[in-house]
């Protein structure tokens, strides 16, 4: 039984991956809080430093190596880089979008330039000093690089934008601007495999967003679709995606792209397509199916509990 590591292992997807994936591979999780439920729901946990630590990388060597592990699947964005930094070559694979793509989707300014010389529809997108000369409301902000809506704030005036300006912890050059977006709101599961085959896109309609998904609802809808597949088209990503989008009913607008699984990989695989036990079996050579996903299927996000005698707390 091939072993896999995930990192991230607090995260609400990592718990998801780590139940489907059970039984047909170990599992290994690490995390840099003890607390983290899913150290104890694989089959191994480790608590490992934080990415940015000079520790980090030896640690996580002597791991890879002591459980011989075969795949990472990096589940925090600022992991995936410093991971192909840690390690160079063939062995172990890592489960994520090429260096490029990574690179491409990191910048959300950069993304939205790029998306729009590609015809791809995306919401115009400023630079705080292309902002100064042009501005328009209401628009958002928020940061460059980041997730889980850090520095995001809706702005309706110039006073607004001012304040945001004079009381935000960021630096201008870490901050965007972009065209406030009308419709419904979609997170997308772009399955892409090694040779950059789009294998499987679902989407799931936001109904609840607070930081993470909390209501979805997959939907078939062959507008969004059909704008993932483009993308898909025109950026080699060779490996998973999650588009995230706003469908007006006529057009599609990408606002970000994040190289990597996301929180809704749970609501993709209750939907039946495991995203992630494809993508493993492709890396890995091995062969797999692509069922299609159930429509119509919601998702409720909630607090639970695991339990375990305290002499294995890490």
């Amino acid at each position: 039984m091939k072993t896999i590591l995930l990192t991230g292992a607090g995260g609400a997807g990592t718990i998801e991956i780590i139940k489907s994936l059970k039984g047909k591979f170990r599992t290994i999780a690490v995390d840099m809080n003890k607390n983290s439920a899913g150290l104890y729901l694989a089959d191994k946990g480790f608590i490992v430093p934080a990415c940015l630590n000079s520790d980090y990388a030896e640690v996580l060597k002597k791991i890879v190596l002591e459980e011989n592990v075969s795949v990472i699947i990096p589940l925090i964005d600022e992991e995936i880089l410093p991971l192909f930094e840690i390690f160079k070559g063939e062995w172990p694979k890592i489960l994520c979008p090429n260096i490029e793509a990574i690179k491409l989707c990191r910048d959300k300014h950069v993304l939205s330039k790029k998306l729009s010389e590609l015809g791809l529809g995306t919401p115009k997108s400023y630079s705080i000093a292309e902002f100064k000369n042009e501005s328009f409301y209401p628009c958002i902000i928020k940061l460059r690089e980041g997730r889980g809506s850090k520095g995001f704030a809706i702005l309706n005036n110039e006073s607004e934008f001012k304040n945001y300006i004079d009381t935000t912890q960021y630096q201008e050059e870490e901050l965007m601007i972009q065209e406030k977006l009308v419709g419904t709101e979609y997170t997308v599961s772009l399955v892409i495999n090694r040779g950059n085959k789009a294998l499987c896109v679902v989407p799931k309609e936001i109904i609840l967003k607070e930081g993470i998904t909390k209501i979805g609802v997959t939907r078939n809808n062959k507008k969004v679709i059909d704008a993932c597949l483009a993308i898909a088209s025109k950026i080699a990503f060779n490996g998973p995606a999650n588009v995230q989008l706003f469908f007006d009913g006529e057009t599609v607008k990408t606002f970000e792209i994040n190289p990597r699984f996301s929180t809704t990989v749970a609501l993709t695989i209750a939907a039946g397509v495991n995203e992630v036990e494809i993508l493993v079996k492709d890396i890995l050579g091995e062969k797999y199916e692509v069922p299609d996903f159930k429509e119509n299927l919601v998702m409720l996000r909630h607090i639970s509990q695991i339990y375990f005698d305290e002499e294995k707390r890490l």
